[in-house]
C-alpha cells in the first residue's frame, strides 16, 4: 500500500528523528513527510532532509503542531528489530508508540542482576546502532518484591530511580499490585470532573 502524507512527532531527535529517516529511505517513500518539532533548534538537525521530501511545518509561538498519536505502523519502522531480539530467559518487552517496557522475572536477586544489565545492554546497543537518545531522566523501574537492599539500575552510568508506582496505558500500577494508587488517582480524576460541572 502507497502511503501518501505522514506525519511524525518528535522529529527533532530519537525515535521521531530515525522515523523520518527509515521513511525516506523505503524504496516508495510517502510523497510528503510532515516532521513535527519542539524547539527552533531541530531545524539544523532537519534540514538536510528537505531534499528527501520532508515538509517542516511552521512552529506556533514555542509550540509544535505535534499530536502524540503517530500510531505503531511508524514505531514499527525502527522497533521491530528491537522487538525481535533474542532476549534473556523470563524476560520479556513490550512497546506502545515511543514506550517500551521490560518485564524481567527472577528468583533471586543475582538472577535478576544478571537480566538486568544483559537486557539494559542489548537496548543501549540497539540504541546506539539506530543513533537514538534514550532519557534515563524519563525511565523508571518498578520492583514488586521486597529485598532488603534493592537493586541498582544504570543506564550508561546514570543511576534509573526507582519508582512505588508507575503509569502504563493509562492504569497506575502499584509495586504492591493492590490497585489503591490507581483507585485514587481515579478518585481524584472524578472529584476534579464533577466540579465542573
Amino acid at each position: 500500500m502507497k502511503v501518501e502524507n505522514v506525519m511524525v512527532t518528535g522529529a527533532n531527535r530519537g525515535i521521531g528523528l530515525e522515523f523520518v529517516r527509515q521513511l525516506s529511505r523505503l524504496n516508495e517513500p510517502p510523497k510528503h513527510i510532515f516532521a513535527t518539532y519542539r524547539s527552533p533548534d531541530s531545524l539544523k538537525l532537519l534540514s538536510s532532509k528537505r531534499k528527501e521530501k520532508v515538509s517542516l511545518p511552521p512552529l506556533d509561538g514555542e509550540k509544535s503542531y505535534q499530536k502524540e498519536r503517530s500510531g505503531t505502523a511508524l514505531l514499527n519502522l525502527v522497533a521491530n528489530d528491537l522487538l525481535n531480539q533474542d532476549w534473556p530467559a523470563h524476560t520479556s518487552i513490550h512497546a506502545l508508540e515511543d514506550d517500551f517496557v521490560l518485564v524481567i522475572k527472577a528468583r533471586t536477586k543475582e538472577e535478576l542482576r544478571r537480566s538486568i544489565q544483559e537486557s539494559i545492554g542489548k537496548f543501549i546497543t540497539w540504541a546506539d546502532n539506530n543513533n537514538i537518545e534514550v532519557s534515563p531522566d524519563k525511565t523508571n523501574y518498578i520492583l514488586f518484591r521486597k529485598w532488603a537492599e534493592e537493586p541498582r539500575i544504570y543506564w550508561k552510568g546514570d543511576k534509573i530511580k526507582q519508582k512505588h508506582a508507575i503509569k502504563y496505558l493509562g492504569v497506575h500500577i502499584d509495586d504492591k499490585l493492590n490497585w489503591s494508587t490507581h483507585l485514587q488517582h481515579q478518585a481524584q480524576k472524578s472529584i476534579s470532573c464533577s466540579k465542573t460541572f
